[in-house]
């Protein structure tokens, strides 16, 4: 059977074609089944939200709709703060029509009943929607879709993240007494209350089919990775979640409190760092991602489910766009190849399954009318993770062109990397701070004399400073609780993490990871990296120069031969030519004297910015206004902070060609010290150089220069 979303289509194409209403109403309809309200603007979603009597009709989506800056409460929403809900249901039929609204801000904290929608009635349908990056927070009842459900959910899908305040908070669905079916969740979730699960908080009557949820989950008491209660009458089925799960009590990987049903259903042991739920059956990564696990309890890989075996968990069919021919999922240049390969091909059939699916529209022959649906769905369904920039692999010559580095850059060798992501900024102070009270809620740090170590080790692995054991630290920590300070009146959320170890930062790699799902890269007893998971880690060398390079291996910086102060954050000197600071000898344009002199990440956009009272004797006209952005969209590879690299370092390493020539991951340790790259706020140019390298013990994370890092994931 082809993997392809045609199915659907025919109701996309009839919606086009559905006849306009002359009435103000919507954006035409009448709100039958026939003849649908049809939501093509922001402010036909605005105008639903306010009309209570229309919420038994029938609607249609007929574009993606981004609700950024718009002020929106849920449709049916509770009324009362008195117990139980009060107000008007939706009992209509919501057919999001395969697109996506995204997002959706609703900050209601003390309201039950908060979501896209409110209260799904019992009569309510919604189906084939997408709720994408929602930040939703409230009280109880709180999901990025569905507050309290009692009605119909299908094909439906949820990404960002829901809070709340009270109990029963789910993903997907807050509270669930209807039915579930063929859905997911990768939002974050986070419960203050009881019953706290990625995809259902609290499920206490209605089936839950052929569903999973992988983004990570945190409450008090009854949380799980799937749903946080299953009561008495709750029934789950071939259902899985592979998301980092922790709370207080009653916490599993699948199912926290199970007083009922769960079959067929399985969690990742090792991405949620769970080994027990009340239902259903462990499993390790490996094993989640064969096909037998899955088939030998009955699910359905013909008409439900679709698995890309050994690369990926099960994904629900209608994910899978049209045009995505081959595993791994998303549709690209190997799905292009494979259609170009059969392009003209005739008697398309069920026989020959319309030519390999390629015949996307039934039409018995592979053409433009083909081409036009596969060019449509280009890109979709690959999934590139938030503020990651992927890098396509490659080969290089890595070390130093020029011949004006140090002998330890030496000799210039041809390198051939594979594809990766990185991340498109260095990790900033608010991202470590997150971590940290995660890590200290459950567990996995412990504070000696105001400096964070990994717990159980002593103070043999220092993972980073806090304000008090370093004022160069941006991080305050008092009453149990890490945040992030301001410095000279200035927020230092977004600046990256300094005072910063190399175990800190393969630490956070690992949380990372668990958060997202993902396998865990770094053993933390041997410090050693297990290159064949597909989790966050810190780059190689090899990977990190590639990258900076910007696919250009004849450059001295990420984005030509010469640094200004518009492109990166660093000391002007004038012994180096092809530094063309605005004024050499000095610091950059927001220099306040108040280390470290730090640089908010993606600062460098092009455009001159000046610190107030701060003048400088150079025509701001001679200034260069180049982005600090190099040709693969990332920010900051040259100054601001330099960064760990996972290699031991090794002087002589390129020196007689030790170095693997494909996919080098450093010299076989452990030795002293670890790799650097990128330069500081307070170097010269010549150590911003991408083919400078730099070095220092593993726990260093002292002094001015500043040392940081940003991640990458394994395509």
């Amino acid at each position: 059977m082809c993997r392809t979303g045609f199915a659907v289509w025919p109701a996309v194409i009839l919606a086009g074609l559905l006849p306009a209403v002359c009435s103000a109403r919507y954006s035409g309809g009448s709100g039958t089944q026939a003849e649908p309200f049809r939501i093509s603007a922001v402010s036909d979603w605005q105008e639903l939200m306010a009309t209570p009597a229309d919420w038994a009709g029938h609607f249609i989506l007929t574009s993606d709709m981004d609700l950024n800056g718009v002020s929106i409460t849920p449709i049916a929403p509770d009324t009362s703060t008195d117990y139980g809900f009060q107000g008007a249901q939706f009992t209509g039929v919501f057919d999001g029509n395969d697109y996506v609204i995204g997002n959706a801000d609703v900050n209601m904290p003390s309201v039950d009943c908060v979501g896209l929608f409110g209260y799904l009635g019992k009569d309510g349908q919604i189906k084939n929607l997408g709720v994408e990056d929602a930040s939703i927070f409230g009280k109880s009842y709180v999901s990025g879709l569905v507050g309290y459900n009692s009605g119909t959910i299908k094909n439906c899908y949820s990404t960002g993240s829901v809070s709340g305040t009270g109990s029963s908070v789910g993903g997907l669905v807050g509270s669930n007494g209807g039915t579930i079916i063929s859905s997911y969740s990768i939002a974050s979730v986070k419960g203050a209350g009881d019953y706290t699960g990625g995809l259902v908080g609290h499920n206490y009557f209605g089936p839950i089919t052929n569903s999973y949820s992988t983004g990570s989950v945190s409450g008090q008491d009854g949380v799980g990775g799937l749903v946080g209660e299953n009561d008495s009458s709750g029934m789950i089925t071939k259902c899985y979640s592979t998301g980092g799960v922790s709370g207080n009590y009653a916490v599993g990987g699948l199912v926290g409190w199970n007083k009922s049903t769960v079959t067929a259903s399985f969690w990742d042991t090792q991405t949620s760092g769970q080994p027990g739920s009340a239902g259903g059956t462990p499993k390790t990564t490996a094993e989640m991602k064969i096909m037998s696990t899955f088939t030998d309890v009955g699910w359905d890989f013909v008409n439900v489910w679709h698995l890309c075996e050994g690369t990926n968990y099960p994904r629900l069919l209608w994910q899978i766009p049209a045009g995505d021919f081959l595993c791994p999922y998303g549709v690209d240049v190997l799905d292009l190849a494979f259609f170009v390969d059969r392009w003209l091909d005739g008697d398309c059939n069920e026989s020959n399954d319309f030519c390999n699916c390629t015949d996307i529209n039934y039409d018995a022959r592979v053409d433009f009318g083909d081409f036009a649906f596969f060019s449509t769905h280009w890109l979709e369904g690959v999934v590139i993770p938030e503020n990651m920039v992927p890098i396509p692999g490659g080969e290089f010559a890595m070390g130093d062109n020029f011949d004006e580095g140090d002998s330890d850059e030496r000799h210039v060798h041809t390198v051939t990397v594979d594809s990766f992501y990185m991340g498109k900024y260095e990790i900033t102070n608010q991202q470590y701070c997150d971590f940290l009270n995660w890590a200290d809620e459950n567990g996995w740090i412990t504070v000696t004399s105001d400096v964070v170590y990994m717990a159980g080790s002593g103070t043999s692995y220092p993972y980073c400073d806090t304000s008090t054991s370093s004022s160069y630290s941006q991080i305050a920590y008092s009453g149990g609780v890490f945040s992030v300070r301001s410095k000279g009146g200035r927020d230092m959320s977004n600046d990256p993490m300094v005072q910063i170890s190399w175990y800190g930062s393969a630490a956070y790699c690992n949380w990372r990871s668990q958060q997202g799902g993902k396998e865990q890269c770094y053993n933390l007893s041997t410090w050693n990296c297990d290159f064949s998971k597909k989790g966050y880690r810190l780059a190689t060398e090899a990977e990190w120069e590639y990258a900076a390079r910007g696919g250009l291996s004849g450059r001295r910086f990420p984005w030509g031969n010469d640094i200004y102060h518009t492109q990166a954050n660093y000391y002007s000197d004038a012994d180096y030519p092809y530094d063309e600071g605005p004024t050499r000898g000095d610091h950059p344009l927001w220099h306040d004297g108040i280390y470290p002199t730090t640089s908010p990440v993606g600062f460098f956009d092009g455009t001159l910015k000046y610190k107030t009272g701060y003048n400088w004797p150079d025509s701001a006209t001679s200034y260069q206004t180049t982005s600090g952005a190099n040709s693969y969209g990332l920010y900051d590879m040259a100054g601001n902070v330099f960064e760990w690299c996972n290699d031991w370092y090794q002087s002589d390493y390129y020196t007689g060609r030790p170095s693997p020539d494909v996919n080098p991951t450093g010299p076989a340790g452990p030795l002293t010290y670890r790799v650097l790259r990128s330069g500081g706020w307070s170097i010269n140019a010549s150590s911003c150089r991408v083919a400078g390298r730099n070095l220092n013990w593993p726990d260093y994370r002292h002094y001015g220069y500043g040392v940081g890092f940003r991640v990458v994931l394994s395509d």
